[in-house]
């Protein structure tokens, strides 16, 4: 099927932004200034001579080789980490959001066990049941997101018989290879899906727990829901970091990804969890890629960071089990082979692997796809800890590029770029790819990152500057204030930074009973007066303000562009950062962050970050997710509150719509 691809347009970057970032894309030369720096861009290399010519070609005005990018402010949306939970409903078949997880019935095996056992195979499908026992699949389906006409599809047909356990309505069919049934949330709220097994007695090579409607796409091998390509309308780009489990999977080599015929492309990889080593990791780049072409949207992508390691996290993993030895022993094989892992093939084969995807998949040539590393390779909490230390251990045996995890991240990004650049030849394409530093709100980490990408291309004998233009810079557009700032005087906030900690926490508890009580007696009053102090409050130390973000942001601009030639592209993630503390009403918070102010605080902030930055890619992190589960969350797909309803105004204006 032909499909429309969207047009990237060249327009003009607002004059009164170049007063504090005079590095900013200079678009004076015009459209056949963009044209000509993409037709030579690619020749610069070759020589000295050809890059003189191309300086005279395109004039002083042109700073640098690279592709005319949309000069008007863009939209990105993510996809939330793939669970069965996870409300944005974009896989077609349910059991490709979870991690393996079937189990036996008396007891639980890991996928070790299991595959031994040769119950199921590598690619997740049931092969033969347990003496005198049962397989089963188990996951949690939440609300009436999930309501409606379902289907069980399996082959052989003959092979087995399944029943449905958790949550189906009153109506429930079987026929070979066919298992139908209702959910309605109304009539049975156990949330839930677990599927058993009764009889298994040959080998499976499909399975699949679909909607009714999706039952001829499915057939005809499509992967993504229809039903969400309504949604994403008003979004250019489609951030796809979580489906691809890019802050947690341990993938070295290409090879390590789940095949478009596994069962599971699950968010499986770190932390460990009781099923231990996972069968598959990320998703197929082929699966990644085809969103792009199903929901016409750029695409956003997160590499495996690890690329080229010798052993994997998992191989390390100690008879012992005990997670101190495990994680030493990881640490001191990244620091050993630091170089090694930058030599690794498994680098190009990676990006061989990309460029193949995207010519199979008919990725049009000039639509961008920005791709980084890992995912907040700067964050020593939860889930990111193994990455940020991955990179630690990197930099650490490279003592002549850096000594910090951004220096080692920045290295990764550069080897990425460099990786890339050769499959491109080798394929011979000319695919609009940017490789993206990501980095913490503020401007050092992704400063500590350029300079090490710098220092250590050069020491590959690389141009740095024919490098950058393929390059961008991205941060993180969060907003929120402190759970102290909006209830504090300003006398008390001039001085909170400077007094003893006794003292701060006594203002802490003083600022906790003002919340208190200014929720009690003006719910509506407090919400205006907390959105008020976002926006309008201090540039530091209570919060991700409007003020914050200027500030960092022309700082950043002006050391990614002015001092590197780094193009900053705009943020990877976006919207509200505004947690709830034990202490605060749940119902005020609820009415804070998805009613009037919370969707008038987040049109504000990301229509003033356009403005000051015209060019630059909005964030909504997450597309929906259950209200109430996480800051960042606006509702079920279509959600009407104010704080979701902001994002389609947010483009109006920013696109002169």
């Amino acid at each position: 099927m032909e499909r429309e691809i969207r047009e990237w347009r060249l327009g003009e970057v607002d004059s009164s932004v170049l007063d504090f970032a005079p590095a900013m894309r200079d678009n004076k030369a015009g459209v056949w200034g963009g044209f000509l720096m993409i037709r030579f861009c690619s020749l610069a290399r070759f020589g000295a001579v050809l890059s003189a010519l191309v300086v005279l070609l395109l004039g002083a005005g042109l700073q640098s080789c690279g592709r005319a990018h949309a000069q008007e402010a863009q939209l990105q949306a993510g996809l939330w980490y793939p669970v069965s939970y996870n409300i944005e409903d974009y896989y077609i078949n349910l059991f490709q959001l979870g991690d393996n997880n079937w189990g036996v019935n008396s007891q639980r095996l890991s996928n070790e066990e299991l595959l031994a056992g040769g119950y199921i195979s590598p690619e997740g499908y049931p092969q033969k049941m347990p003496e005198n026992d049962r397989l089963y699949y188990g996951g949690f389906l939440q609300g009436e997101n999930w309501d409606g006409k379902w289907l069980i599809l399996w082959g052989p047909a003959a092979c087995a018989e399944f029943k449905i356990n958790d949550g189906p309505g009153d109506e429930v069919s079987v026929s070979p290879g066919r298992l139908a049934f209702t959910r309605d949330y109304e009539k049975n709220p156990r949330l839930g899906f677990r599927v058993t097994i009764t009889r298994l007695d040959c080998p499976l090579t499909e399975l699949a727990y679909i909607r009714a409607e999706n039952e001829d796409a499915y057939k005809a091998g499509e992967i993504w829901n229809p039903r969400l390509k309504p949604y994403l309308a008003d979004y250019d780009m489609l951030r796809m970091m979580d489906p691809m489990a890019g802050g947690t999977a341990t993938v070295t080599h290409p090879d390590q990804l789940a095949k478009p015929g596994s069962l599971f492309w699950g968010r499986a990889g770190w932390p460990p969890s009781g099923t231990a080593k996972p069968l598959q990791q990320s998703m197929p780049l082929e699966a990644v890629i085809d969103a792009g072409i199903a929901y016409d949207n750029a695409l956003w992508l997160n590499a495996p960071l690890m690329l080229g390691a010798p052993q994997s996290f998992w191989d390390l993993r100690p008879e012992s089990g005990d997670g101190q030895e495990w994680n030493q022993a990881f640490f001191a094989m990244v620091q050993d082979n630091a170089e090694t892992i930058l030599d690794s093939p498994a680098w190009d084969a990676y990006a061989d692997a990309l460029i193949a995807a995207m010519a199979s998949e008919g990725y049009p040539q000039n639509r961008p796809l920005y791709i980084a590393p890992g995912n907040e390779v700067w964050n020593w909490s939860r889930q990111y800890w193994l990455g940020s230390h991955y990179a630690h251990e990197l930099a650490k045996g490279l003592p002549e590029i850096g000594d910090n995890l951004r220096h080692g991240y920045g290295v990764l990004v550069a080897r990425l770029k460099m990786a890339i650049d050769g499959a491109q030849a080798r394929a011979g394409t000319d695919f609009d790819i940017t490789v993206i530093f990501e980095g913490q709100t503020g401007a050092g980490t992704t400063k500590a990152s350029l300079e090490a990408a710098k220092a250590w291309l050069e020491s590959k004998g690389e141009n740095w500057d024919d490098y950058a233009p393929g390059f961008g810079s991205s941060v993180a557009s969060y907003w929120y204030a402190d759970w102290w700032g909006p209830m504090l005087t300003d006398a008390e906030r001039r001085t909170y930074w400077q007094v003893s900690k006794k003292e701060r926490e006594a203002l802490k508890g003083l600022a906790r009973e003002r919340w208190r009580e200014s929720i009690a007696s003006d719910p509506e009053g407090t919400a205006e007066r907390v959105a008020d102090f976002i926006l309008n409050g201090p540039a530091s130390g209570f919060g991700l303000t409007l003020a914050y973000h200027l500030a960092t942001l022309r700082t950043l601009v002006d050391v990614s562009e002015g001092q590197y030639g780094v193009r900053f592209v705009g943020f990877y993630e976006g919207g509200s950062h505004f947690g709830r503390p034990d202490w605060m009403d749940k119902d005020w918070y609820e009415t804070f962050l998805w009613g009037e102010q919370g969707g008038r605080l987040n049109y504000e902030i990301n229509v003033a970050l356009a403005k000051a930055f015209p060019s630059v890619m909005l964030s909504n992190y997450i597309l929906a997710g259950v209200v109430g589960n996480h800051p960042f969350s606006e509702g079920p797909l279509g959600a009407d509150n104010p704080y979701a309803v902001s994002w389609g105004k947010i483009k109006e204006a920013v696109r002169g719509q």
